[in-house]
């Protein structure tokens, strides 16, 4: 673990993105809570010397990087006060925007987007998937449409900024949220358990931080993982419940052994490889794979068996000589149910199913056909 101080500017330079992980409570702040953070940070700026603002802690472990070098952190602690200064950004962008100011650009360049980026890797930070359409959307530089509602935070802020009795100097306002908001990043390392931290920084009697703490326990053993399924399905990261359905037809295995199969030729067709989690819903929670055991291997109901049972599928499906250099099959335990774990490498030459030939796009799988097949093959393994 480190920690260092650093200011607002530091905490969001960079291709970077913040995830909010299941055991984090939703995003709770209201009128209230907006109204002192607000007064507080405007009181500043009618001052000649302008302070410091102390933000506190705000504890982050890191995730592996995305494709296009997007570094993603789990974010531990401090979602509240992050997520609130990410809303008086996006409104000071609005602001500046209407005003018609080339700081508006700025705001959103340096605090809000990853401008070269797409799908969900585009924001600086990913919350818990209620909040998720609403404040995209605020933070895109663009008018909001007609209808659309607002992240709140970023609304309420909006009306206070552009009140005639106080008006704001959005520049001088920038300045001090970026350079003079003061935050001690705390970094824990990729295989550290982040429980302590999260513990300590949550002793309360808020029932909130409590059920927090009680769905993180289901994931302290294993962190990595944690991590993993926070971050949700990706170019680099797919879920699946299991291999087959509980069901007594046989071609519900087919199909969801192929599922599998296709998704783990996808990611050897890509340029970076991926991983492909069993056990684990669209929306990240666990279901595990224990009652699969049965299904997969009567004759050896266990994890053994079941090893045995995807090494013999995905040998068997995919094309390429000796497949099993490329992927590697682990068995991990959350919450006392096992998880499937098959990390797989990009392959040297293309790999087909079938004479289908398939690759991941955003966070699907996809067939490519066609010019469209032809030019993957040609740019891949040129």
């Amino acid at each position: 673990m480190r920690a260092a101080e650093c200011t607002c500017r530091e905490f969001l330079n960079g291709n970077i993105q913040y995830v909010v992980p299941s055991f984090q409570r939703p995003y709770r702040w209201k009128k209230e809570r907006w109204q002192t953070f607000l007064e507080g940070v405007l009181d500043l700026c009618t001052k000649e010397k302008q302070a410091e603002i102390f933000l506190g802690a705000i504890a982050i472990m890191p995730i592996d990087s995305t494709p296009k070098g997007v570094q993603k952190y789990l974010l531990v602690d401090g979602q509240q006060r992050l997520i609130t200064v990410l809303a008086l950004l996006a409104a000071l962008r609005n602001c500046a925007r209407d005003a018609g100011l080339e700081l508006a650009e700025r705001i959103t360049r340096e605090c809000l987007i990853n401008e070269e980026e797409e799908w969900n890797y585009r924001y600086k930070l990913l919350p818990k998937e209620p909040n998720r359409k609403v404040f995209f959307h605020t933070l895109e530089n663009e008018p909001h449409p007609e209808g659309e509602p607002m992240f709140g935070a970023t609304e309420f802020f909006m009306e206070q900024l552009t009140l005639t009795e106080r008006p704001v100097d959005y520049h001088q306002l920038y300045d001090l949220l970026l350079r003079h908001f003061m935050i001690v990043r705390v970094v824990l390392d990729k295989d550290e358990n982040p429980y302590p931290i999260f513990k300590s920084l949550n002793m309360t009697d808020d029932p909130e931080p409590a059920v927090g703490l009680e769905e993180y326990h289901r994931f302290a053993s294993d962190p990595r993982v944690m991590a993993l399924i926070a971050g949700g399905e990706s170019q680099q990261l797919e879920f699946k419940e299991a291999i087959s359905t509980y069901t007594t037809d046989t071609r519900d295995a087919e199909r969801h052994g192929a599922a599998i199969v296709r998704t783990v030729a996808a990611f050897m067709n890509s340029s970076i490889g991926g991983t492909l989690l069993i056990g684990v819903a669209d929306d990240g929670k666990v279901s595990g794979i224990n009652m699969e055991y049965e299904r997969v291997d009567k004759g050896k109901p266990n994890w053994d068996g079941y090893h045995l049972h995807l090494r013999n599928l995905l040998r068997s499906r995919i094309s390429i000589e000796n497949p099993f250099k490329y992927y590697t099959i682990t068995k991990h335990m959350v919450d006392g149910r096992d998880i499937c774990r098959i990390t797989v490498k990009p392959s040297p030459a293309p790999v087909y199913i079938d004479k289908h030939l398939y690759v991941r796009s955003g966070n699907q799988t996809l067939e490519m056909r066609g010019p469209d097949l032809v030019e993957h093959v040609r740019t891949r393994w040129p």
